[in-house]
């Protein structure tokens, strides 16, 4: 294997999952009994950091390539919701986090292409606002679906984002995706067979942001990609309270195999649609 596609393959698989799995157990254990097991969930943020930055390095400042805001994005996220976890403040600021965050974010990736509007762009940046909106909706969770279940979404959702990326010839945003996808396994590895602990604002944000940013990258930017397999996508987040139905769904072990199989449904026909 060249070095080139070796070094991608470490950056994209190996350390976004081993950084994941350390930085779990250092923000449980380093912030005590009360606070770590909530800050946890930023291990996600940090972890995909890891990944971009052993893969592209040190982006610009200020970024000029939207590829180059996610790892922004990855740390305000994950600096916004560090405040909101330690202060406790995710009920009272819930409304701010859904409508003000995805819109940011959006505004940011997509203002040159405000520049020069047409029709499709515009619906564009409306659908992806929504879907981040929606995507913050669920990851800040219904506490019936168990403490994994966002992870879970987050999990599948990257892996989707990622596969529409490689079939759309966009290898840097599948890159990525894979990135924030391992990412997310790492932390669930604390979360199975026993759910510990819960995504947070830190993952809520931080990962739910640069997997907002992924989509965003492929709806403005990547023509060969599949826009409708960009939108059955979203109902992997449907998935937690359709696998509680199902037989073993609330089985604390077996409950998250199942919600794995009922997320990849989703992922499946996306990119059956994609191809």
């Amino acid at each position: 294997m060249p070095d080139t596609a070796l070094d991608a393959l470490i950056a994209i698989a190996a350390v976004p999952l081993l950084a994941a799995l350390v930085l779990t157990g250092v923000l449980r254990f380093a912030c005590g009994a009360r606070l770590g097991p909530l800050l946890a969930g930023g291990a996600i943020a940090l972890a995909f950091s890891a990944g971009y930055l052993l893969r592209l390095g040190a982006p610009d400042f200020p970024p000029d390539a939207a590829v180059q805001k996610l790892v922004f994005i990855a740390a305000i996220g994950f600096i916004i919701g560090f405040f909101l976890d330690i202060f406790q403040g995710v009920e009272r600021y819930r409304l701010p986090m859904i409508l003000v965050w995805p819109a940011l974010i959006v505004a940011w990736l997509g203002w040159r292409e405000m520049t020069h509007y047409t029709g499709e762009i515009g619906v564009t940046l409306a659908v992806s606002w929504a879907f981040g909106a929606f995507i913050v909706i669920r990851l800040t969770g219904q506490p019936e679906e168990g403490k994994s279940a966002p992870a879970f979404m987050l999990l599948f959702a990257a892996i989707g984002v990622g596969i529409l990326a490689f079939l759309g010839h966009s290898p840097l945003v599948a890159q990525l995706a894979a990135a924030l996808a391992m990412a997310s396994a790492g932390f669930l590895l604390w979360n199975w067979p026993t759910a510990r602990y819960p995504l947070s604002a830190m993952g809520a944000l931080g990962g739910g942001g640069v997997l907002l940013g992924l989509a965003v990258n492929l709806g403005l930017f990547a023509e060969a990609a599949s826009r409708p397999a960009l939108v059955v996508l979203i109902l992997v987040f449907v998935a937690p309270p359709l696998a509680l139905r199902l037989p073993l769904g609330r089985h604390a072990a077996l409950g998250p195999l199942v919600l794995a199989i009922v997320a990849a449904i989703p992922v499946v026909a996306a990119v059956l649609i994609a191809l």
